[in-house]
């Protein structure tokens, strides 16, 4: 019969259709346990490694705890209640064997915890202004500077701004451009010829770039410091920018670090002359200038950074909206600077925390940006900058 046909075809296709899902689950269950078998020693492996780097950081706090009797600051002094020293800070307060040889070329590092301030922008605007103004009429009477950029944020702003303007030839990046050859071993010689040299656009800038990487290349150094494979890597970079052949190079190094304090900011404070914290006029960011003050203070009483000069706290973003909160900034952060354990960040008496010169909010600022560097784009553009570097360079020369 026609239905006994079409049921026995309906039976064979089910029959085929579940020894083919069989046979695909015992396949999935097969290669299952052989990558399970393949990884498992990686997965250990990595455990390990996690569980280790773990051990090497409570260690370095346990010994941080016993170095000093409670209440007590690294070098002995009192720790004032308004100067706060965090797990974040402690990390880095290990004792300090070396010190850095002083240096004529300023180190300007460019520095906030926070995100969002515009560090990049002005890093990448004020390296321009140094290295073109004798090339406009208007800041004609200035001497263009051989400057020197140091991207040691990993997220790369200021590097691809700055490639941008430059456009360096295909193939003519060295494979050691980058911002980690500044922590290297090698002689300054090296280390300067593995730079970004300027081109057309910028004659007068050299660049070291940064990459995705640098994040692991820092929490990489960071643990075989801490476990004792490494040497004190919170002073390689400042060695090399300090050296004598870096200084026959250039008449100004400007660093931008990252939102953290990792090894590349706490390497650049140490390396600095002159530290410039850019900041919002908001109430969130000004709490964060603050806080970020009192960190500096503390490395630099712990002898990380103990001949950094406060530049100056630079008011950025600024519109007609939050313009009110400037009055308010200004003297939060004089009475900021008056604390106990501050006294370094005061500077000359006629001299305010705040920089008088401000970088306002500009959409053309922001879509220059976008293809270049704002300040090669239009004179008005400049003129919003010529300001802050002139404050700036008055500063450096005169902040005691």
């Amino acid at each position: 019969m026609d239905w006994r046909n079409g049921l026995e075809g309906v039976n064979l296709i089910w029959t085929s259709i579940g020894s083919a899902l069989t046979g695909l689950i015992a396949a999935f269950a097969l290669g299952y346990k052989f990558a399970e078998h393949k990884l498992s020693p990686r997965v250990e492996s990595l455990k390990q490694e996690s569980a280790r780097i773990e051990a090497d950081l409570r260690q370095a706090k346990r010994d941080l705890s016993a170095r000093e009797p409670e209440g007590v600051a690294i070098g002995g002094k009192p720790v004032e209640d308004n100067l706060l020293v965090d797990d974040e800070v402690n990390l880095w307060l290990r004792p300090v064997a070396q010190s850095l040889p002083p240096t004529r070329m300023p180190i300007l590092v460019i520095a906030n915890l926070k995100g969002g301030v515009a560090k990049t922008m002005l890093a990448a605007n004020l390296a321009t202004y140094f290295s073109v103004r004798g090339n406009y009429p208007i800041t004609a009477k200035h001497k263009n500077k051989r400057v020197l950029l140091v991207d040691l944020d990993y997220q790369g702003s200021l590097t691809g701004m700055i490639l941008d303007a430059m456009q360096p030839q295909p193939g003519t990046q060295h494979p050691k451009h980058r911002a980690q050859s500044l922590f290297a071993d090698s002689s300054p010689s090296d280390v300067l010829s593995w730079r970004v040299h300027p081109a057309a656009n910028l004659p007068l800038v050299s660049l070291y770039p940064v990459e995705y990487g640098f994040d692991d290349f820092e929490a990489r150094q960071f643990q075989m410091w801490v476990s004792g494979k490494q040497g004190d890597i919170r002073f390689k970079l400042g060695a090399t920018l300090r050296s004598q052949e870096f200084q026959n190079e250039f008449d100004l190094c400007i660093i931008d670090t990252g939102p953290r304090l990792t090894l590349g900011s706490v390497a650049a404070l140490a390396a600095a002359t002159h530290l410039l914290i850019p900041t919002s006029p908001d109430h969130r960011a000004r709490e964060a200038a603050s806080r970020f003050l009192r960190r500096v203070s503390e490395l630099r009483r712990s002898g990380v950074c103990p001949s950094i000069k406060l530049l100056g706290i630079a008011a950025t973003l600024v519109t007609n909206h939050n313009r009110d909160f400037m009055d308010a900034a200004r003297k939060d952060f004089g009475s900021l600077i008056a604390e106990p354990g501050l006294e370094w960040a005061r500077g000359q008496p006629d001299t305010s925390v705040m920089l008088k010169s401000e970088l306002p909010f500009s959409f053309p600022i922001q879509r220059a940006a976008e293809q270049s560097i704002p300040y090669l784009a239009t004179s008005v553009i400049r003129s919003t900058f010529n300001p802050i570097g002139e404050e700036i360079e008055l500063r450096i020369n005169h902040v005691p």
